[in-house]
């Protein structure tokens, strides 16, 4: 029969052949995640926004009223860049509220659609110019936030890590003064592999918060404004992204955001001063982006 201090060895060396087998198994899982550049590559998305809008104070025809957006995103003209990345993206609204836009980024057929590019880090995350706060103004105002694609972890990941973005939001997106800018806490987790759209995917959730108010920040604005004005606001939005670790592309994604915003003026009323609101809204979005077609680019629309 085996002694007490046998049975012991032998068990302690199963541990330890368990343990190494399990750390050579995650070690496995783990995959730094990074996005593709292809010349030549075009990627179809079908764009949905369903927007819930709730105004109690002005324009009652919008109080609980629903507005879906159908778009086509097309991301074309991929390419390699000191940055990065360079990418092309070319929107065409087929029914919503696109009317909003501009008359020169409507074309002269119909057809409302704008252009825009952005240069991009291997992970996603936007690439500035020196000077220029993330988050700049004159960024098309089509997704809630915090972008179009999800910024993915510097370092190799597994399943269940986790890791952070900080961004800069403007109210406007057309603010140049920059005095309602304000920061974005997003942070993500690596979720389970999964197949999707026919595609070998891997599943990121993510969750952003924002708030703004205008009195924590006096030396933006005269003080006569603040005397007489109150703004405050807020974003809230989660999210799930199923990005194709192997292409190197974002196949599909699901968001939810709530933005509220508040603004009060002082007014006098009898023998006193009070605030009344003049805008009270809250705008729920439920927004949703997949994967219809990968193939070559056609010539620049520019």
């Amino acid at each position: 029969m085996l002694s007490e201090a046998r049975i012991g060895s032998f068990v302690i060396s199963l541990f330890l052949v368990a343990s190494c087998l399990a750390a050579d198994k995650e070690l496995s899982n783990q995959r730094l995640l990074r996005y593709k550049a292809e010349p030549g590559r075009e990627l179809r998305y079908l764009l949905v926004r369903e927007i819930l809008y709730r105004n109690n104070v002005r324009r009652p025809k919008l109080s609980n009223t629903t507005v879906v957006d159908l778009a086509i995103l097309r991301v074309a003209k991929w390419a390699l860049v000191k940055e990065g990345i360079e990418v092309h993206w070319y929107v065409e609204y087929v029914n919503g509220d696109w009317k909003r836009l501009p008359a020169e980024q409507q074309r002269s057929r119909g057809v409302p659609s704008f252009q825009f590019r952005n240069k991009l880090s291997p992970t996603g995350a936007i690439v500035y110019p020196p000077g220029v706060p993330k988050g700049q103004p004159g960024t098309p105002n089509i997704f809630p936030a915090p972008g179009i694609f999800p910024t993915l972890a510097e370092h190799a990941v597994s399943p269940g890590d986790k890791w952070q973005e900080e961004l800069s939001l403007v109210l406007s997106p057309f603010d140049e003064t920059l005095a309602t800018q304000f920061p974005l806490r997003v942070e993500y987790e690596l979720q389970e592999y999964e197949k999707r759209l026919g595609h070998h995917c891997i599943k990121i959730t993510y969750t952003y918060e924002g708030r703004f108010d205008a009195h924590e920040h006096p030396d933006r604005f005269e003080a006569s404004k603040l005397d007489n004005l109150r703004l405050r606001y807020s974003i809230v939005g989660h999210g799930e992204a199923y990005f194709a670790y192997e292409a190197g592309f974002l196949v599909e994604k699901r968001e939810d955001v709530t933005r509220t915003m508040r603004e009060e003026k002082r007014i006098a009323q009898r023998n006193e001063t009070v605030w009344k609101p003049i805008r009270d809204s809250t705008k729920q979005i439920h927004l949703t982006m997949s994967l219809q077609k990968v193939g070559l680019s056609v010539k620049s629309q520019e």
